[in-house]
């Protein structure tokens, strides 16, 4: 009985259980989308190839929603069935919520109402044509009837021929619009001929029946077409049968798709209902036609029509369309007392006492009852004749066109929760400028309430300075020049500051092309900017650290030059020589130089780095005291470090060198002394924390404090702060490079820093670094080493630059150690395989010509694979980085190198062979 009542109702059933993923669907739901019942229900993933593109996402937002919560859902979609045919359908949807409070199964209805929604169309249709036909000719009623049944069914072409009484003559009557202004040009209009001299398309007339030529040019007897008629690809004509006499043929054609039975009755319907309106205007200048038009119209009419005795005793006459509204049968209602059905009880005497001193009343709305299809909403006018005591009426039955308005008013109640709610500016103006509405978004942008803004125009909050450009593209957009227009302006805020604005402004017109207002979409550009900003001062940061990158690798060769001679130089006079302070400034000079070198690229990012994993505690505790010394007795260090191990990985010398640079920072900004604190944390930042930190992920990190209770600083001065040889300190009293370092340093460690200040309330500096997952026992600690000697171990020094190489070799050979030198890559590949056996080790610059030092490792890597090897370079991380010696974990110093830290680390590898 389910299943019969489901194939009666075009309603399928279905059901999804969610656990074992499975879909099952009724009979009547296979058979809606022209599928067997045998077949296995697609699949919950599957569903979306069923419907209609554009109705996807809100029927996946809708299942969502029911399989997240339970909340039920009712949507209308367009299926889409396996031959193409898109069919409107009404989807409801249910959950049933299990013990362990989760959905376990949804379940539902799915309803084919494209029948209802093409009848309700037809309906509407209907109406438009009774309405037109009042105040129109018969020619124009017959080419508004073609233009609607040319629409209706897809068509191109349109005629509408009489035929004469003896079904012998063709009258040609009416054609489209269309047909008459882009296809047909074919004279004809009037002219009268045989049936039999018409064409395939008379076969309606001959054979008394709807025709459909879907193929036209295959037909054997068909005519030729007139000079300037349309070319004719599919056809479709029908009869109109009156008194079983043929009066007139519809006729359409060209048609994209084939015609079908579809077709014939809406082409049918039309035709029908055009000759009731001719015939009625045909005759209405007699009396008698009068009459019999009026019971034509009556008995025909679509309206529900009735007359009746205005003191209820008898009812006199109701059309079929009536007996249809009330669901009775004529029986039923003719000669039967009357209760005025349309009226009120509560309100009859006061109706009719108005229908008696007026005549008439118009579009009373009233409800009638229908025993078969419940309470229908209808209009009704009511005309009283005093002398017959008679009243005549019209019902029309508006419970659709409810329904529609409802789903209008709720329509436009989703829009203004829409416009309302929009997360963007959204604004509608008069012409004149000023507005009719806003949303809140809006408000927000420009600080005046809904309120405040209808007594103001888009001129009144416009910066001065913009405002010229924005009248001018407004008058564009009026005039027709523009459809839209894009620009960026300011307003001014209520409270006085700019707002940097983009916006959208389209025209609102009526049907005619009319404009009515503008619609304004407003984007707040305050963070964009920022953010544009903030990109701009990473592009400066980025064009210093490519600069400080092309000079760093000749300025590191002289430095480490310079460097070494130097030393030498001091190793070979006397304790007491003058001389030796001349030495000592050279290369504290050199040092100081060295250290620019290293900052600028430490501020770029374009140093080398060797990040270990370190306790950060334990970093902080080591250095303490010679920050202790750096800040001065009259300024106290504090430290709050956490209880738990801080794992980071970290280069220990820039660490250090961060914080003797926030030190010394923080001591030039307490002239008079006080306090500076380090402390140390942990947090977990999720993607907001992250984003508005500027951290790269979410994750956990470390947070290193820095605060001091200096003289602090104001806005201006905090935007420049990291900018490179940006000081607030007089001349000669510091390089602006301190803060700029220690950007960069944080930022090659993956890291951010943030300053918190004001004037007179100290600074506080935040730096983030991602925590490494590790115990404190594995993490690696620093060891201080003196320089070592060697042991007349042979060393191969490749080295193109020649004072470079002099100076290098000088030291090693004092060192105690061989060493055989080499130019270029190639020449040491050569002098290693002379000598391999006594090679101990290679030192290699990374970049020399002819052959790279990496190059040239690597060959000498398949002559002897144990092979160490140590690399120097004084170009920046990222050409280091390409050449692959970070990247393989190869032994790397960077240059200028002093000759103590050279000797250590040569030592090291060599204790390590």
């Amino acid at each position: 009985m389910l299943a019969r009542t489901e194939g009666i109702a075009h309603i399928g059933s279905w059901e999804f259980d969610v656990a074992a993923d499975k879909v099952t669907w009724s009979d009547e739901l296979f058979r809606i989308f022209q599928m067997e019942p045998s077949d296995t229900a697609p699949s919950y993933l599957e569903h979306p190839r069923l419907f209609h593109l554009d109705d996807i996402k809100k029927l996946d937002i809708a299942v969502q929603a029911a399989l997240r919560d339970g909340t039920p859902y009712e949507l209308e979609l367009r299926a889409i069935r396996l031959d193409g045919e898109t069919r409107f359908c009404l989807s409801k949807g249910y959950s049933h919520i299990g013990q362990s409070g989760k959905v376990e199964r949804l379940f539902g209805s799915f309803q084919d109402i494209t029948e209802h929604k093409r009848l309700d169309h037809l309906i509407e249709k209907r109406l438009q044509l009774s309405s037109y036909a009042i105040d129109h000719s018969i020619a124009d009623v017959l080419q508004k009837t073609l233009d609607l049944t040319e629409e209706m069914t897809g068509s191109c072409i349109g005629f509408y021929h009489y035929i004469d009484e003896s079904e012998q003559k063709i009258i040609l009557q009416q054609w489209s619009t269309k047909t008459v202004q882009d296809f047909c040009k074919a004279e004809g209009y009037g002219l009268h001929y045989g049936v039999g001299q018409g064409g395939v398309w008379a076969d309606c007339i001959r054979e008394r029946r709807p025709i459909i030529h879907n193929d036209y040019e295959s037909l054997p007897n068909k005519k030729g077409l007139p000079m300037g008629h349309a070319k004719i690809f599919r056809e479709l004509v029908v009869p109109i049968f009156r008194n079983d006499k043929i009066v007139a043929i519809l006729g359409v054609g060209n048609k994209r798709q084939d015609y079908t039975e579809k077709d014939v009755e809406l082409a049918t319907f039309f035709a029908d209902f055009a000759w009731d309106i001719a015939a009625h205007k045909q005759t209405e200048d007699s009396l008698l036609q009068k009459e019999q038009t009026f019971k034509n119209l009556f008995n025909n009419s679509q309206l529900a029509m009735f007359r009746t005795k205005i003191d209820g005793s008898e009812t006199l006459e109701v059309n079929d369309k009536w007996l249809e509204l009330v669901g009775k049968t004529r029986d039923e209602v003719i000669g039967k007392p009357s209760v005025i059905h349309w009226v009120d009880p509560d309100k009859r005497a006061e109706i009719v006492r108005i229908l008696k001193s007026k005549g008439r009343i118009v579009n009373i709305e009233n409800q009638m009852l229908n025993e078969k299809l419940g309470i229908r909403d209808c209009l009704t006018s009511v005309t009283y004749y005093l002398e017959s005591g008679i009243l005549e009426g019209t019902t029309v039955d508006i419970t659709e066109r409810k329904r529609m308005e409802q789903t209008l008013r709720e329509s436009e109640e989703r829009f203004r929760c829409a416009f309302e709610y929009a997360p963007i500016g959204v604004s509608m103006h008069e012409l004149g400028g000023g507005f009719l509405r806003v949303n809140k978004a809006f408000c927000n942008i420009v600080g005046y309430s809904n309120e405040e803004l209808s007594t103001r125009t888009y001129r009144d909050i416009t910066h001065p300075d913009d405002l010229a450009l924005n009248i001018e593209l407004v008058r564009k957009l009026l005039s027709g020049q523009e459809k839209i227009i894009r620009f960026n302006k300011r307003y001014i805020h209520k409270l006085g500051h700019e707002v940097p604005v983009s916006i959208y402004v389209s025209v609102l017109s009526n049907e005619s092309g009319k404009p009515l207002s503008l619609l304004s979409i407003v984007e707040d550009l305050t963070e964009k900017k920022k953010l544009e900003e903030q990109l701009r001062q990473s592009q400066k940061m980025e064009a210093i650290g490519v600069l400080a990158g092309g000079v760093a690798h000749d300025f590191n060769n002289i430095l480490t030059a310079i460097m070494g001679f130097g030393t030498m130089a001091k190793k070979r006079i006397k304790e007491d020589d003058n001389i030796k302070l001349f030495i000592d400034e050279i290369l504290a000079s050199a040092k100081r130089a060295a250290e620019l070198t290293k900052g600028l690229l430490a501020f770029s990012r374009k140093q080398v780095i060797s990040p270990r994993v370190l306790e950060l505690n334990g970093i902080i505790e080591g250095i303490s005291k010679m920050l202790k010394r750096i800040i001065g007795e009259d300024i106290i260090l504090k430290t709050s470090l956490s209880k738990d191990a801080i794992i980071v990985k970290v280069d220990s010398s820039q660490m250090e060198q961060v914080l003797l640079n926030m030190a010394t920072n923080a001591r030039d900004a307490m002239p008079d002394g006080g306090h500076l604190i380090i402390e140390t944390s942990t947090v977990n930042a999720d993607n907001e924390y992250a984003e508005m930190h500027f951290l790269k992920d979410p994750g956990q990190y470390v947070v290193l404090t820095v605060s001091d209770t200096g003289i602090g600083m104001d806005a201006k001065t905090r935007e420049h702060i990291f900018d490179p040889f940006f000081t607030t300190k007089g001349i000669g009293k510091g390089t602006g490079l301190g803060l700029a370092v220690v950007y960069g340093i944080i930022k090659q460690h993956e890291g951010s820093i943030t300053v918190y200040s004001e004037p007179g309330n100290g600074t506080t500096f935040k730096i983030y670094l991602p925590t490494v997952r590790m115990n404190i026992q594995e993490a690696g600690s620093i060891v201080a080493h003196e320089p070592l000697s060697g042991k007349g171990e042979t060393l191969l020094l490749a080295e193109d630059d020649g004072s470079v190489r002099r100076v290098t070799k000088i030291i090693l050979e004092e060192a105690g150690y061989k060493v055989i030198e080499a130019k270029n890559g190639e020449e040491a590949l050569s002098k290693f395989v002379e000598n391999k056996d006594s090679i101990r080790l290679l030192i290699f610059d990374v970049i020399m010509p002819v052959q790279t030092g990496k190059d040239a490792y690597n060959a000498i890597k398949k002559i002897k694979p144990e092979q160490a090897a140590l690399f120097m370079s004084g170009y920046t991380d990222d050409i280091v980085a390409r050449k692959g010696i970070l990247e393989e974990g190869l032994e790397f110093i960077s240059k200028p190198v002093q000759p103590d830290v050279l000797l250590r680390n040569i030592r090291d590898l060599l204790d390590k062979a």
